[in-house]
């Protein structure tokens, strides 16, 4: 999990721009409190109202997809979820997650090193991706909102979601290349 941990939600960080009265324009980054995950009554609601069954294994699985670390692996996933449940199969945990991903609670993404991760934050936002140590944060903007809005005016493209990754180095990767090399 990313940000700050308070309660129910956790605090990560947006990224803006104004103009000050000389209008020089500057860049800051304003906290956002994001609702952490959804009530398993919510998610009861919507499997329910899509037809499916919200089985006990279900909710073990989507829960783990949280609580699981940041961004988790199936791998990840399973082991948080046999924790709870341990029948638990690794089969219910992929059936579970394509169910989730095409229910939209739930991102696949897939990754230049062959991984796949599962992101449960579904809004849109940049995943800052550690070519180092392979950590995955997430970065809300909102240009990104802006920029799909300019494509559905521009094109006759309908917007339905988006993905949006930057590879690079994380804070404690670049901290620990900086002792490296004063060594």
């Amino acid at each position: 999990m990313n940000g700050l941990v308070d309660n129910d939600y956790y605090l990560s960080f947006v990224f803006y721009k104004y103009k000050n009265v000389n209008d020089n324009v500057y860049y800051n980054l304003k906290p956002v409190r994001h609702q952490e995950m959804n009530s398993m009554a919510e998610i009861v609601e919507v499997l329910r109202k899509r037809g499916y069954r919200a089985t006990p294994q279900r909710l073990a699985i989507y829960d783990a997809v949280w609580s699981a670390g940041n961004h988790p692996t199936v791998a990840e996933i399973h082991k948080s979820a046999t924790d709870r449940d341990p029948t638990i199969s690794l089969a219910t945990v992929y059936k579970a997650l394509r169910l989730f991903t095409d229910l939209g609670l739930t991102r696949e993404m897939a990754f230049r090193d062959g991984s796949t991760r599962y992101d449960p934050v579904v809004d849109s936002h940049v995943n800052l991706v550690c070519n180092n140590c392979g950590n995955v944060e997430d970065f809300h903007f909102e240009g990104l909102v802006t920029l799909a809005t300019a494509i559905e005016d521009s094109t006759e493209f309908q917007v339905t979601g988006q993905s949006l990754e930057v590879y690079g180095l994380c804070s404690k990767c670049r901290l620990a290349q900086k002792q490296d090399l004063s060594d």
